[in-house]
């Protein structure tokens, strides 16, 4: 398992390049970043009230950690643990805060393969 493991990622970015008789011109170039790689077993949505904001948590080494991403409309989900059987594995430019530890593994929580 892994948690907040350093990994090198290579991005796509807009840049200027230099063309015919040196006129620059929009053009991708590929970047490389660190990237922070976690393996959840467990996963959950978070309720909010923001329609624009999805909140999900993450077991990793029996930590909870927490993050957030903008969605066009944030619909209702449930929000009981998800155990996975197959890990997922999620990167992030920053590390993620922890919330606590896990809830041990219960009758609630629904198998996910």
């Amino acid at each position: 398992m892994s948690c907040e493991e350093r990994v090198e990622t290579k991005t796509k970015v807009w840049a200027w390049c230099s063309g015919w008789l040196s006129i620059p011109y929009p053009c991708r170039k590929v970047k490389t970043e660190l990237w922070y790689q976690y393996e959840f077993h467990k996963t959950r949505y978070v309720p909010s009230w923001f329609p624009f904001w999805e909140i999900r948590e993450g077991c990793c080494d029996n930590i909870v950690y927490e993050w957030r991403r903008y969605v066009f409309w944030n619909t209702p989900k449930p929000f009981g643990w998800s155990y996975h059987e197959v890990p997922v594995i999620k990167l992030f430019r920053n590390k993620l805060e922890s919330n606590g530890v896990c809830p041990p593994r219960g009758s609630g929580e629904v198998a996910i393969s």
